[in-house]
């Protein structure tokens, strides 16, 4: 298997099918990639919406007790087979070559860890174009990894709101990651999201400001929510 797409889901009926869909028609060979979709115990209409994609053979559904998005993702990891991996929200979407071209990256350059792209951000109607500078200007979506090297820093910390950034900042004096300029995901901003409360960015930038004092610079390159 050479990548894996794991998606977490917790309340999404309005959005979920647009992000398996997006999942499902990469721009890759059904039989070298599968879709892990975690279901966080979802209370409205989600799980319901999943049954139509259980006979699939390249999706996999796995239910569990609500535990948060940070552990909901770490189950999709352990459970994936792909030599590659990426995480994509439910509320999110892939564009159509995002494996083949993040793949293909990490492919031709051995001595990375993981590689991402551009990105559309879309918010109350707006479509902008995200090009980020370094690892802390993207979002947790989208970003391809080696499975392993993934698994060897322990997967994401749980517990800790920017979980995606203490990740890249426990591994990048080891890790060497790609970047490559095209827009291949899309971010969906919403009022409801967990970014969209100042307050808990904010705690969460203060968590990450604790547990890496050593690295303060770094996360003031964090993207802006």
């Amino acid at each position: 298997m050479k990548a894996s797409i794991i998606i977490r889901v917790y309340n999404a009926e309005k959005t979920i099918e647009r992000a398996i869909q997006s999942a499902l028609h990469q721009n890759f060979p059904e039989k070298d990639f599968e879709i892990i979709i975690v279901n966080d115990g979802s209370t409205d209409g989600t799980r319901r919406l999943l049954e139509q994609y259980v006979s699939l053979p390249n999706v996999k559904i796995f239910d569990q007790e609500n535990k948060g998005g940070t552990a909901t993702a770490n189950k999709g990891l352990e459970e994936s087979r792909g030599e590659y991996v990426t995480i994509l929200d439910s509320d999110d979407a892939f564009e159509s070559d995002l494996l083949k071209e993040l793949s293909s990256a990490l492919d031709a350059h051995p001595e990375t860890i993981f590689a991402y792209p551009d990105y559309y951000e879309k918010k109350n109607g707006s479509k902008i174009y995200v090009s980020p500078k370094n690892i802390f200007e993207t979002t947790a979506v989208g970003i391809l990894f080696r499975r392993e090297r993934l698994k060897e820093a322990g997967w994401y910390r749980d517990n800790i709101f920017f979980a995606e950034y203490d990740l890249m900042l426990r591994t990048m004096d080891d890790w060497k990651g790609i970047h490559i300029s095209k827009p291949l995901f899309i971010y969906y901003r919403s009022r409801i999201g967990n970014t969209s409360d100042a307050d808990r960015v904010a705690k969460g930038i203060d968590e990450l400001l604790a547990l890496h004092s050593d690295k303060s610079v770094f996360i003031k390159k964090i993207r802006g929510y």
